[in-house]
């Protein structure tokens, strides 16, 4: 569902927990860019956390899922970025890190529209006491800090 995922792969463990570590490597532009991951953060049914790097560039991942009525889910993108590549190319990065997390939510939206119409959401989701208070955002957004 994700047009720029070109593969993952589990590289220690395989279940969606926290500790897996895994790879992906993407379509980015001007070259494909393969990561090496860790799960730092889960929530089933609420949210994902993964931290990974690449050429020395160190990223923060976050997507997370805000029921929002109807049976309707918000899904959330964040990214922060950090190391030498940021500083040299932060607006490129910028740019890309937007376009990746958009295509990824289209096509996220296209396959749940598509092959699971009539899936209802969880009867319970976890208190917001167990979600960070930085995740109440109500834009779909992909965010890139230079911290």
């Amino acid at each position: 569902w994700n047009p720029n995922v070109l593969q993952a792969q589990t590289t220690e463990g395989d279940a969606l927990e926290w500790g897996l570590h895994f790879t992906q490597t993407f379509a980015t532009k001007p070259v494909e860019v393969t990561t090496r991951n860790v799960i730092v953060r889960f929530i089933p049914g609420r949210e994902v956390v993964w931290k990974g790097s690449a050429f020395g560039l160190h990223t923060l991942h976050a997507v997370s899922f805000h029921p929002v009525g109807d049976g309707q889910t918000e899904v959330v993108i964040r990214e922060r970025m950090a190391g030498p590549l940021v500083l040299l190319f932060g607006e490129r990065l910028r740019a890309e890190a937007q376009r990746v997390a958009q295509e990824a939510l289209d096509g996220l939206r296209a396959f749940c529209e598509t092959s699971h119409p009539t899936v209802s959401p969880p009867a319970a989701f976890p208190s917001p006491s167990q979600t960070p208070s930085d995740t109440t955002a109500r834009d779909t957004t992909a965010v890139m800090s230079d911290e």
